[in-house]
């Protein structure tokens, strides 16, 4: 009798990774079942009902269903980080701090450019 898949819910952050090592995964562990969503939407299956043997989420959120019992262990497994550029040749507005670059990109729209 073939062994039950382990069933994964995965944030869409890991899906190129877990599909390309599948087949490794595989070799070391038997079937898997992957399903990628947004972090959200997976807290929203779960707290509908859905089970997965194995859960690739944000911290934050694995820590929340820590917190309350849903889930037992909870492992690191790296972080990611996210970068913000100026494409050659555009002009350079200010990256170099985080108020230079709070006031040009995450600074309200005046209402009449909205």
């Amino acid at each position: 009798m073939a062994a039950a898949p382990t069933a994964v819910l995965s944030s869409l952050a890991l899906k190129g990774v877990l599909e390309k090592l599948r087949s490794t995964f595989e070799e070391a562990a038997g079937p898997l079942e992957l399903r990628f969503d947004a972090t959200r939407a997976i807290l929203e299956r779960l707290a509908q009902g859905a089970r997965a043997d194995l859960l690739i989420l944000t911290s934050d959120a694995l820590e929340d269903l820590r917190r309350t019992g849903e889930v037992t262990q909870v492992r690191a497994l790296g972080s990611s980080g996210v970068g913000l550029a100026v494409r050659a040749g555009a002009a350079k507005p200010d990256i170099g701090s985080t108020e230079g670059t709070t006031l040009r990109y995450v600074a309200p729209v005046p209402a009449n450019r909205a």
